[in-house]
């Protein structure tokens, strides 16, 4: 009566049905994709070499850590286009799972924190970084990886761009991850440690 429009929402359904449920016609389906994958030694030897590790499942599609259970899940290897892809994503969820409370007890991981948050942001970061550090000791040619991962981790970085420390207590926070993953003692925690016997 005003000549203003107003939208609404209007929920609706619809009834789908499995492609197994129908007959009579003749679909034509992509061929799945075959990939076989030819694992990297330096990389398994990575992952076999991690002491204490999470459990790792290789399922699903939604590669996660998760710290209740202490499990790393990714998608079987062959799912993924590239054997650099299939290791730079174990290594990514590995190095989350180096922040659980009985190992180095990163506050990023061990806090609730809601998805997007700074919080969430900076441990995703450290996951991210940690993984191209532990693809890099394996020798992993990341330039053939998939381009998303280079947006996922911009997608972070822009959206903590106002904090100028980030990436360096990121990579920070990375490198001890990586070094937890790879069994590397730093020579100044080292020398701490001889130290405390002799100060006691």
């Amino acid at each position: 009566a005003q000549g203003k429009e107003k939208k609404v929402a209007i929920l609706q359904y619809s009834t789908v049905f499995n492609i197994a449920q129908i007959d009579g016609v003749a679909w034509k389906l992509p061929e799945p994709v075959q990939r076989e994958h030819t694992p990297q030694q330096a990389a398994e030897q990575i992952v076999a070499g991690y002491a204490g590790g999470p459990r790792i499942c290789y399922a699903g599609s939604e590669p996660h850590y998760r710290t209740s259970t202490d499990t790393v899940t990714v998608p079987e290897p062959a799912n993924f286009h590239t054997p650099e892809d299939f290791y730079t994503t174990l290594f990514h969820e590995l190095a989350h799972s180096t922040g659980h409370a009985k190992r180095l007890d990163r506050a990023t991981l061990t806090e609730k924190a809601a998805f997007g948050s700074e919080t969430y942001a900076k441990e995703e970061l450290v996951a991210e970084l940690g993984a191209a550090f532990l693809s890099n000791a394996a020798g992993l040619n990341l330039a053939v990886t998939e381009p998303s991962t280079a947006a996922y981790l911009a997608n972070w970085l822009q959206a903590l761009r106002n904090d100028k420390r980030l990436i360096i207590s990121a990579a920070s926070q990375a490198q001890k991850a990586a070094n937890h993953i790879l069994g590397i003692v730093p020579s100044y925690e080292a020398d701490s440690a001889e130290a405390l016997p002799e100060a006691a």
